[in-house]
């Protein structure tokens, strides 16, 4: 009985601790989906010296919509339960090219991610083809919250972020990049009430990125 209330203990000890871990590993891995989509669009804006966009979307379907927050405090099941869904696309405002909003699903062209503007002799579709990359909506990850900061005037409001060729932050189609510092922000979290770390992606001003932790004094420390 000593042994086995001993081992209840120490067992009620270890859980929450766990439980922490297993929250934490899933919250980082969420906001290193956001940062790596977020490193896509500025690279692939400066490899192809052309305006890319990063987007987080609601869905990968035909009803895909701009978002700007995501995971169980949305919904339990569905698309919205999906943490971070992101599309990066080319960025054409006189064609509407890289605008995602209610066109996820459409297929790319074939030949995919043809050079801007349409060569001659193009596949039909290209003047409409904008896909680069996605996170994939079957990357389901429980218990985890997402919100980022929401670009003015894109309907509904939706974290979107554009990258120029030389690596800089963009006016969006949708508004005027933010002025301050940190441009945008994105928190992921933990659901309410449940144990682990909490991540922030931060995109300044400049283009540069960044993942941190809130709160933090000695490492991963967020901007001020």
């Amino acid at each position: 009985m000593v042994v086995v209330s001993i081992a209840g203990i120490l067992l009620a000890v270890a859980v929450p601790s766990l439980q922490a871990t297993i929250n934490s590993a899933r919250t980082r891995g969420v906001a290193e989906s956001v940062y790596n989509g977020l490193s896509l669009a500025r690279s692939e804006a400066i490899r192809r010296n052309a305006p890319m966009r990063f987007q987080l979307v609601s869905t990968l379907d035909d009803f895909c919509t701009y978002s700007a927050a995501s995971g169980s405090s949305i919904a339990t099941t569905g698309a919205n339960s999906i943490p971070g869904l992101w599309v990066v696309s080319q960025y054409v405002s006189v064609n509407s090219r890289g605008q995602v909003s209610a066109v996820c699903s459409r297929a790319p062209a074939t030949p995919p991610d043809q050079e801007e503007p349409c060569p001659a002799g193009s596949v039909a579709g290209c003047a409409t083809d904008p896909w680069i990359a996605y996170k994939s909506s079957a990357d389901k990850v429980p218990g985890i919250d997402l919100a980022g900061t929401p670009t003015a005037a894109s309907t509904p409001p939706g974290l979107i972020a554009t990258f120029g060729p030389l690596g800089q932050l963009l006016d969006n189609f949708e508004g005027p990049r933010p002025a301050t510092a940190v441009a945008y922000q994105v928190n992921v979290s933990p659901a309410p009430g449940s144990p682990g770390t909490a991540y922030r992606v931060e995109v300044n001003s400049n283009g540069s990125l960044k993942i941190c932790v809130p709160g933090a004094t000695t490492s991963m420390v967020c901007s001020p």
